[in-house]
């Protein structure tokens, strides 16, 4: 294929990506606007979030594998069309319930990744996929950076629904985009749709979600969290019995057992953790009073602002990936990654008492976890069959959400600790980046059992 159809055809995929990655972030920071503006409690508020990584989590490796079956063009465009009328429906709507609606609508959105990646393998010459899938995973890193810095201003200056009419604008342009460029692509293999195996990993993720969700409300010895977690348990056992004996599965879990996508697994779920909570508790500390002794009192554009920085970095990890991956190997770009992220967010545990130091260590924490964005993909893809690549693929970007949303909580434990809150540890938030430097070195000892074949410099299409 020539390059000007390929050129194309990213072009358009990293302007979904990245439209997806916006979207996602920008009820975080609009979270404690919405509770005053509805009049409701912040366990019903988390809603926005709960209820778009449930949907998410399932829709992730589902639409991954629709995409393998019937092809990933004809899913990226059904995709498109889901994910726009959720932001549609949350700029239309003055109710919180439709919003929570449509929030879960958006969370199909979390299929553009595996379809990305299916279609760049699909339509790429090999030496070119490394650089594709890096860019392209870089990307929801950026975005997630850009959510944070316009959502204050537009919000400030034209209202929370003016910011869903203009993200809802330029998904249209996308998904046209997507409709215009992106080929149809061929079907793969027909086969039967795992419908148990969907009904059972759907109940197991639910339970295991608003199980983490309640916690800090009801507590987490509470007899609602202690029911959700038996019965993530038995929902889960009875998942991974029907996948192994299933003949055409949702996820193979004989590919899941891979030494590498394996580990590679183990990996996303801990920088979920990292990126996820750090992103949410970077800016609580940044935003919090500086009368409380440890907080900067930043507003929302000037918190935006400060992690800017962050946001470029994810760019420059975006372009070297390539680079990184045939020169050194994913596996090292993935070790340089959790080296990095261990001192960015580690180091802010002890120095964090100024504009300039959250700065200089969000950026090295930046440069590790776009290291890992752009190259985990890469790790992991020489060990899967083409026609596995969206499922697995998919499941991966599901379990680093799954990290993302449990880190989040184990953060708001340490926040909201009676120790922390008569102001020790800095309100808990030295414990919350102490942790985040802590699954960074988990992540690094997980990389390190990583076998140093089929790594990056080898990926093939």
């Amino acid at each position: 294929m020539g390059q000007k159809p390929t050129r194309g055809i990213y072009g358009v995929l990293i302007t979904a990506t990245l439209f997806f990655s916006l979207l996602q972030s920008i009820v975080t920071p609009l979270m404690p606007f919405l509770r005053d503006r509805f009049g409701i409690g912040q366990e019903q508020v988390t809603w926005l979030i709960t209820g778009y990584l449930v949907v998410a989590a399932v829709a992730t490796p589902l639409i991954g594998q629709l995409g393998d079956r019937f092809g990933r063009g004809v899913m990226l465009r059904i995709t498109m069309v889901a994910f726009c009328s959720g932001a549609v429906v949350a700029a239309m709507t003055d109710s919180f319930g439709w919003l929570v609606a449509a929030r879960m609508l958006q969370g199909l959105g979390g299929g553009i990744f595996p379809l990305a990646y299916g279609i760049i393998r699909e339509r790429f010459a090999p030496l070119k996929v490394a650089g594709a899938i890096g860019g392209l995973s870089s990307v929801m890193a950026v975005g997630s950076g850009i959510g944070v810095l316009v959502v204050g201003p537009v919000t400030e200056l034209f209202g929370y629904h003016s910011l869903f009419w203009i993200i809802s604008s330029v998904g249209a342009l996308v998904t046209l985009a997507v409709f215009v460029v992106i080929p149809v692509g061929d079907s793969g293999r027909k086969q039967p749709t795992d419908w148990i195996g969907i009904v059972l990993l759907t109940v197991w993720i639910v339970q295991l979600l608003y199980a983490s969700t309640i916690g800090n409300e009801a507590g987490w010895l509470s007899v609602p969290v202690l029911s959700l977690t038996a019965g993530f348990l038995v929902s889960f056992l009875l998942w991974f019995m029907w996948e192994n004996r299933c003949h055409y599965p949702l996820i193979n879990l004989r590919t899941m057992r891979h030494r590498t996508v394996m580990i590679g697994n183990v990996v996303a779920f801990l920088f979920g953790i990292v990126m996820f909570a750090s992103n949410t508790f970077l800016v609580a500390f940044l935003q919090a009073p500086a009368s409380t002794g440890y907080g900067l009192g930043a507003s929302v554009t000037v918190t935006g602002l400060v992690l800017l920085p962050e946001t470029l970095v994810f760019l420059v990890t975006g372009s070297i990936a390539g680079y990184v991956a045939h020169r050194f190997g994913s596996r090292s770009g993935v070790l340089g990654g959790a080296i990095l992220s261990t001192l960015g967010f580690g180091g802010l545990a002890f120095w964090n008492n100024s504009f300039t130091a959250i700065i200089v260590l969000s950026v090295v924490g930046g440069l590790g976890v776009g290291l890992f964005f752009a190259q985990i993909t890469n790790l992991i893809m020489p060990a899967i069959p083409a026609s596995e690549t969206g499922a697995v693929t998919g499941m991966n970007n599901m379990i680093r959400n799954i990290g993302g949303a449990l880190g989040g909580q184990v953060c708001a434990v340490l926040v909201g600790m009676p120790l922390a809150q008569s102001g020790a540890f800095q309100g808990g938030f030295q414990l919350v980046f102490g942790f985040l430097g802590f699954a960074s070195v988990l992540a690094l000892a997980a990389c390190l059992l990583l076998p140093r074949e089929g790594v990056g410099a080898r990926v093939r299409a």
